[in-house]
């Protein structure tokens, strides 16, 4: 788990460099502007949150022991295609949602809820479970948002308090760490509805 959230950590540091790069760079046409945001930024986000599950299976479900996660995908039909492209249509639809997008850590929290949701389907299917939820309960979706939010307040307070050179980056770095429990709480959640098995 813990290389996990370092090659998370890592990957999202560096997609803010390029982000703060290409938003900053004067030679980057309206059209390579336009493309860098609503295509390329999203499919790299995309990446790094299929990364991070990859990288955590099966430990994000609490288990030591199941399939191989090259075995899992293929066992069914275009099972990674659909991982990738479910993936990508959080990151490309949300912020198409009037207010939902503006919602620090919200796209990449529903990024990484749709991820684990989708493979612990097919795991728990390959495993013979024959009843199961995907998506958080109201308990739990409360104790994801309430994670969420306390981690854009902490990018928030980070992004006005501190008094160094690149402060956003800084804040951004924090606020994407601090999504990290809400994705394991949710992943954790998930792996115990397979105890019984």
């Amino acid at each position: 788990m813990l290389t996990a959230i370092f090659l998370f950590v890592l990957g999202s540091i560096g997609l803010l460099v390029l982000e703060e790069y290409l938003h900053s760079h004067p030679a980057l046409s309206n059209v390579g502007a336009w493309l860098s945001e609503h295509l390329y930024i999203p499919l790299l986000r995309a990446a790094l949150v299929l990364i991070f599950v990859a990288a955590a299976y099966p430990a994000l479900f609490g288990l030591h022991d199941a399939p191989a996660l090259g075995s899992l995908l293929s066992k069914g039909h275009y099972r990674l295609d659909w991982w990738i492209n479910g993936v990508l249509l959080v990151s490309l639809a949300l912020p198409a949602i009037p207010g939902l997008g503006r919602i620090p850590g919200m796209v990449l929290t529903l990024q990484g809820i749709v991820a684990s949701a989708m493979l612990f389907g097919w795991l728990a299917h390959d495993m013979g479970l024959q009843q199961y939820w995907l998506f958080p309960n109201w308990t739990l979706l409360a104790k994801i948002l309430l994670i969420t939010g306390a981690a854009g307040l902490l990018s928030w307070m980070a992004g006005n308090y501190l008094q160094i050179a690149r402060k956003r980056l800084v804040a951004e770095s924090l606020r994407l760490l601090a999504q990290m429990p809400a994705l394991i709480i949710f992943g954790a959640a998930l792996g115990r509805q397979l105890d019984g098995i």
